[in-house]
């Protein structure tokens, strides 16, 4: 196993680590997880999100890389817990910055990518799937007893619960982490 090596939460590492958990025709029904990202009984469309598959092997292979990507994520530095939510919480409005406040993907692509292998089940992911604020407070606010509305897109206030192993971290390129990657190191070796 080769030593760890922090990276830089941008497109280009989003993707390259997607495209190598991705499940593919030589993967095996039992290595084979859905993403949870978005679902129905959370309140999106059937009709908008796809199903996708990745290797449960090769997301373990690539647990540390995760987590340490979705730590740059702004809503995991500037935590944005919820009254009532058991867990911490993470907006994708909180999940489109880093933590030095810079939009970190060029095109919305990559950023669904990160999302959707972040909530992959039965694996070990950084979050759980999202759920539609608009439809949560449909439900709370609901006198006619009836279902809203599924979502049709996402909105910037969908929150997921993070996982308690998702911790803030810096980037690579940050002037402040070498100091900071000194301190930190021994958690992540």
């Amino acid at each position: 196993m080769q030593p760890f090596e922090p990276l830089v939460l941008n497109d280009e590492t989003v993707q390259a680590i997607y495209d190598r958990c991705l499940a593919n025709d030589d993967t095996l029904d039992e290595d084979r997880a859905q993403s949870m990202a978005f679902l129905g009984v959370c309140g999106y469309a059937r009709d908008v999100f796809q199903k996708v598959f990745f290797s449960r092997a090769r997301i373990a292979e690539d647990r540390k890389n995760l987590y340490y990507l979705y730590g740059q994520l702004a809503g995991v530095h500037e935590p944005e817990d919820l009254p009532y939510a058991p867990h911490p919480t993470l907006s994708i409005g909180g999940c489109m910055r880093n933590y030095r406040g810079e939009t970190w993907f060029r095109d919305r692509k990559p950023l669904l990518m990160l999302l959707t292998i972040g909530a992959v089940f039965l694996c070990d992911t950084p979050i759980s799937g999202f759920t539609s604020k608009a439809y949560a407070d449909g439900l709370d606010n609901n006198v006619n007893r009836r279902l809203p509305e599924l979502q049709k897109q996402l909105s910037t206030s969908d929150v997921t619960f993070v996982g308690e192993d998702v911790i803030p971290t810096l980037s690579p390129d940050d002037p402040a982490f070498p100091a900071w990657w000194e301190r930190h190191r021994a958690e992540w070796i």
